[in-house]
C-alpha cells in the first residue's frame, strides 16, 4: 500500500533523529539570534521604567498618519523607510537606550538592526503600539 511517500518520511525521521534534532536546534538558534540582533524585546512595564528612570528615547517608525493618531510622549518619529538616512537625528541619544516602536513588530526589527550596527543600545517594544494602545497606556495625538 502506497501512502504517497509519507511513510518514507517517518522512517527517515526515526532513523535520523539525531540529524533532525540538530537541524531543529540550529533553526531555533538562528531565529533567536536574528531576533536579538534587532534589539532585545521589552515589555510595556519595562519600557515605562526605561523611559522614566533611565531617560530612554522612543523611536516611532510607523507612518505619519499612525504617529499623529497617537504616540508615546516625547517619541521621535522617523518612518521605518527613512531610518538609514536620518541617523543624525538619533546621535544625541547614542548613550541612552533607544526603544523602537512600530505598529505590531513588523518594522522594528530592521530598524533595530540598523541602529545596533551604528552602535546604539536598542530595545524593541514588545507587541508594538497596538499593545500599548490595548493596555490603555497614555498616548499623545498630533505632531510629536
Amino acid at each position: 500500500m502506497d501512502f504517497g511517500g509519507g511513510v518514507d518520511f517517518f522512517v527517515f525521521l526515526s532513523e535520523q533523529w539525531l540529524l533532525v534534532g540538530l537541524l531543529v536546534a540550529l533553526l531555533y538558534a538562528l531565529v533567536l539570534s536574528e531576533r536579538y540582533k534587532a534589539g532585545v524585546p521589552v515589555s510595556l512595564h519595562e519600557v515605562t521604567r526605561l523611559i522614566n528612570s533611565d531617560g530612554a528615547k522612543v523611536l516611532d517608525v510607523r507612518d505619519r498618519s499612525e504617529f499623529t493618531a497617537g504616540h508615546i510622549v516625547d517619541a521621535l518619529h522617523i518612518p521605518h523607510g527613512e531610518v538609514a538616512e536620518r541617523f543624525a537625528e538619533l546621535e544625541p541619544f547614542k548613550e541612552k537606550v533607544v526603544i523602537v516602536a512600530d505598529k505590531m513588530g513588523q518594522h522594528a526589527g530592521p530598524a533595530g538592526r540598523l541602529l545596533k550596527q551604528k552602535g546604539f543600545q536598542v530595545r524593541r517594544l514588545q507587541g508594538g503600539m497596538s499593545e500599548w494602545s490595548n493596555q490603555n497606556l497614555p498616548l499623545v495625538k498630533g505632531k510629536g
